[in-house]
């Protein structure tokens, strides 16, 4: 730092610099529309920013970080509880099977849906059926194809 300071202060004294003639003064820098001015700077970091620092380090050795979202308002309490949970440590699984079961459609005043029309009765021998899918998979499978704000959420986290 100091070094800097004697360039700036004595240019004429100072190493690395190729011609000191070529170097303006402060009538020449004031004449070409420059201000003079004097600052004080922070050379080293303030306790804040090193406990910021400490914290992001250690978020990011327990992988965690920072991800911004744009989403309807209504899905900011559901997300919100997401990142909290799995934060927390549950498996992102438990809480998407969990916050799915939560789920209850609410009724929309309006008029009577018609009836369906009778369904089709298929006579045809059902072609064979892979393995079932194991118990977790299964409700996730569900919690995906859900109605709603909740099931838009989690087809959306799965790329689905």
């Amino acid at each position: 730092m100091a070094d800097l300071f004697d360039h700036l202060e004595d240019a004429e004294r100072a190493q690395g610099v190729a011609d000191p003639a070529a170097v303006l003064t402060d009538d020449q820098l004031e004449e070409g529309g420059l201000r003079q001015v004097r600052a004080f700077v922070r050379t080293r970091a303030s306790r804040n920013a090193l406990r910021v620092q400490k914290h992001r380090e250690k978020a990011a050795a327990e992988g965690l970080g920072q991800v911004n979202v744009v989403a309807p308002e209504a899905a900011r309490d559901a997300l919100k509880a997401i990142a909290k949970r799995t934060a927390g440590g549950e498996p992102l699984e438990a809480v998407l099977r969990d916050l799915a079961g939560l789920q209850r459609p609410q009724a929309v005043p309006g008029p009577a849906p018609a009836p369906a029309p009778a369904p089709k009765v298929d006579t045809s021998p059902a072609p064979e059926r892979p393995s079932k899918l194991p118990e977790a998979d299964a409700l996730v499978v569900a919690a995906a194809h859900a109605p709603g704000l909740r099931g838009w959420l989690i087809r959306r986290l799965a790329g689905v």
